[in-house]
């Protein structure tokens, strides 16, 4: 059966493709250590060396092929013999797909970080959004309104962080009990379950346990 390409459902998997895991290279030839896994992948992380082993690396990759496989829907795409589950084969062809996905989505965001720091875009775009009468310039009034949207934008976006921690510190001493950490924790993991619901494998594996 010819194996249909994954839709962008299989985008929710890109978020376990951390280099510790799928895009994991050999260790170069002057010993340089890998990069330490990232709080997701820290619970995999068994002899507590701040790195993922080879055994390591493979329980993490199980562990993301048997979550993604509770999904129907990228079930559904990636079971191409259609027997209810995901073989070694069926599994490869799909870990090679996501690491695609996600190598292209790195390389776009890296475009958009090259383009934002293009001194000709930024005067284009400010010049799009706040040149008012169409003179082709910022003049100060003009150039004060951006300032201000900016600002403002800066500053909700601060105000509704820091109403996200005083809820979370429920006791208001300025600090997290393990209690107050494990409920900021399934708040957290709740939010996203209704940011994107049916798509189980969105914002996880977990952070490890308190």
């Amino acid at each position: 059966m010819k194996n249909p390409s994954l839709p962008s459902l299989l985008a929710v998997a890109t978020l376990f493709l951390a280099p510790a895991v799928l895009s994991a290279q050999p260790a170069p030839d002057d010993d340089t250590p890998p990069p330490p896994p990232g709080p997701r992948w820290e619970r995999f992380d068994a002899n507590h060396d701040g790195q993922l082993d080879e055994s390591e690396r493979a329980a993490a990759e199980t562990a993301m092929r048997a979550r993604l496989a509770e999904n129907p829907r990228f079930l559904e795409r990636a079971d191409t013999d259609k027997d209810g589950a995901l073989s070694d084969a069926e599994w490869a062809v799909a870990k090679e797909k996501l690491k695609g996905m996600h190598r292209q989505r790195m390389e776009k965001a890296k475009e958009r970080r090259e383009l934002a720091r293009d001194p000709e875009f930024r005067r284009g775009f400010l010049l799009g959004k706040f040149d008012a009468n169409h003179d082709h310039k910022l003049d100060q009034a003009e150039r004060a309104q951006a300032r201000t949207q900016v600002e403002q934008r800066m500053r909700e976006h601060m105000e509704k962080q820091l109403a996200r921690l005083q809820a979370a510190d429920t006791d208001g001493d300025g600090k997290f009990s393990d209690a107050e950490w494990a409920a900021a924790k399934e708040n957290f993991r709740k939010e996203v379950r209704e940011l994107h619901p049916g798509q189980p494998g969105r914002g996880m594996p977990p952070p490890p346990e308190a």
